[in-house]
């Protein structure tokens, strides 16, 4: 299947049977498509989320920390404001993450441009920004967002194995040393504040 002759469903159908022909057939697409598919899975991210908390707020589940809320009220409060922000926030971030994903793309060596990265990030991250909010679901849509990363690795930056599995397991380290070493400092200055 050429890949201008896919329609959307087509495309679709390739996102979850075929990942590597998917990033294929959005070789030749342009970036912009991807902030416009992007900025409608932030507004479905959010209703989605608005539906889940009002579900959740009926249910008392101990294991997941659920004992019910009153998110609707916070709801009823920002009304309007909340979900829109929280679209501007979502979209706003896809760049940054982005630019970061580039950053770890150049580092392994691709010479591919920030808008065949921005397609790579909004697509590998589309599962986990769509099914976010519901629980259990969400990580295994995180799962398969690292596998379609993975991918976006392969097809569009053309890594090896090796280096893909590098690009994403490394900044991955990183990022959680960063986050060992601010919570043991936080850590340490409660102990030290408290005790």
């Amino acid at each position: 299947m050429p890949s201008q002759n896919l329609d959307f469903w087509d495309r679709f159908n390739l996102f979850f049977t075929s990942p590597s022909q998917f990033f294929e057939s959005i070789k030749t697409q342009e970036w912009t498509g991807a902030i416009v598919f992007f900025s409608l899975i932030a507004v479905f991210s959010v209703v989605l989320g608005y539906l889940v908390s009002i579900l959740l707020q009926y249910v008392n589940v101990p294991i997941l920390g659920y004992y019910g809320s009153s998110s609707l009220l916070l709801n009823d409060v920002f009304g309007v404001v909340y979900p829109i922000v929280s679209i501007v926030r979502n979209v706003f971030y896809s760049f940054i993450g982005a630019g970061i994903l580039l950053l770890f793309a150049k580092i392994f060596g691709s010479e591919e441009s920030y808008a065949t990265t921005y397609k790579h990030f909004v697509y590998s991250s589309a599962p986990t920004i769509l099914l976010s909010s519901i629980p259990f679901v969400n990580l295994l849509t995180g799962i398969y967002s690292i596998y379609l990363t993975y991918v976006g690795y392969r097809v569009l930056h053309k890594f090896s194995s090796g280096r893909a599995i590098a690009a994403i397991a490394i900044p991955a380290l990183v990022i959680a040393l960063v986050v060992i070493g601010f919570v043991t400092i936080l850590y340490f200055v409660f102990l030290n504040t408290y005790l």
